[in-house]
């Protein structure tokens, strides 16, 4: 799935590419994990702000409107992010651009 956010001109400024997941990263029941494969926030837009509105968006998706946690790969560190709740991705503003 890909949540996209554009300013009030249409540009794309945001957007992240999911997947929906189990606990061990397969796509089998229960699928309870969001596991972001890909995100680009434009540098003007790289504050918190722009993190809650694109987990709005996923939260928006029927298909993933019941998954509790998310994870991405860290590039910097080449290696999985630990799982944090959803929730706490929001109100944290857990930093998930690397």
């Amino acid at each position: 799935m890909v949540s996209v956010l554009t300013n009030s001109l249409g540009y794309v400024y945001a957007y992240a590419e999911w997947r929906l997941l189990n606990q061990y990263g397969f796509p089998f029941e229960p699928l309870d994990h969001i596991f972001i494969k890909h995100l680009w926030i434009h540098e003007d837009y790289r504050e918190t702000k722009t993190i809650n509105n694109l987990i709005a968006e996923i939260d928006k998706d029927p298909v993933g409107k019941d998954a509790d946690v998310v994870y991405w790969r860290n590039l910097k560190h080449n290696k999985l992010s630990r799982t944090f709740k959803r929730v706490k991705a929001r109100t944290k503003g857990v930093d998930i651009c690397g």
